[in-house]
């Protein structure tokens, strides 16, 4: 259930993000998460490394998927960003495009983060009939799990010394729907610059992993070795594309 939050000021009505996968996909504890965050960040150890300006993270249960992301979040500086893109699939609503979030702010278990709504209007204003950019629903940006699995390594983040969520850095969540390979040229341009602006962050959240009987899909070439060599190099022979 979306939370609303009545401000006096100009009597409107900004709505927050329930962090609506809290208490089962992760802890909704913000104590227990901060030490689990730390451990598994202990444990990547990220070695030194210029800035990097854009991730890739898996958005599966933070049990299965913590260590692996904090290989990726462990290199994150926020020195000069501005601005967090949050780019994921949706699996629960069909968009023939990418949509921004509805929403103003994201609850976290660690506080608030606030989203760069001049940004997702600005993006809502670039739309074209061949690649549109709309404003994802409600219910179902919350009922969407792939942005929210990114929330608490960034909100991690972006807490200043008293464990404050800082608001001068703001996330900008994007869903990316299905899409033809003429559309993803087409939003690749569309979002190019902000790429480019060193004042921006991004985080694209994939899947942890769809190898297994459950998915229907146990692809495996018995030369490349073992079975994780086998997806590695599956994983280098689709990123040759």
């Amino acid at each position: 259930v979306s939370i609303f939050f009545r401000v006096n000021y100009m009597h409107t009505c900004v709505p927050v993000r329930a962090a609506s996968h809290s208490g089962s996909w992760y802890t909704n504890d913000a104590r227990r998460l901060d030490q689990q965050i730390g451990e598994w960040m202990t444990v990547a150890k990220p070695g030194d490394s210029k800035r990097i300006r854009a991730l890739i993270s898996p958005h599966a249960g933070l049990s299965y998927s913590g260590l692996t992301a904090s290989h990726a979040y462990g290199y994150v500086s926020l020195e000069g960003v501005k601005r967090i893109f949050i780019l994921g699939p949706a699996h629960r609503e069909y968009i023939p495009g990418i949509a921004v979030t509805p929403f103003h702010k994201w609850a976290t278990p660690f506080g608030h983060m606030v989203v760069d709504t001049q940004m997702t209007q600005e993006l809502i204003a670039a739309s074209k009939p061949e690649a549109t950019v709309s404003m994802f629903q409600e219910h179902a940006d919350e009922d969407e799990h792939s942005l929210e699995m990114q929330t608490p390594f960034i909100a991690c983040l972006l807490r200043d010394s008293k464990g404050a969520i800082r608001t001068d850095v703001k996330i900008v969540p994007i869903v990316v729907g299905c899409l033809t390979a003429e559309q993803e040229l087409l939003y690749g341009r569309l979002l190019a610059p902000y790429l480019n602006d060193p004042t921006n962050l991004f985080c694209i959240s994939s899947d942890f992993c769809h190898w297994g009987a459950r998915f229907k899909y146990q692809h495996y070439d018995p030369k490349q070795g073992q079975i994780f060599e086998s997806i590695t190099a599956l994983d280098h022979e689709g990123m040759d594309l």
